[in-house]
């Protein structure tokens, strides 16, 4: 999903896990294929699945 400079990539893990990825610079991402993803953990936004609520 492109929105400009800013971009979301729904992704799945390994084990099946839906993953939606916040992604800047306008990087190039393929539409499928295998993705490796890294991240700095303090800009990482962890949301509780039940609740909502961020952790």
């Amino acid at each position: 999903e492109d929105l400009g400079g800013t971009s979301f990539a729904y992704v799945s893990a390994a084990d099946g896990t839906a993953i939606t990825v916040e992604v800047r610079d306008n990087t190039n991402i393929p539409a499928s294929g295998e993705a490796h993803i890294a991240f700095e953990p303090g800009n990482a936004f962890l949301f509780d699945r039940a609740s909502e609520l961020r952790l």
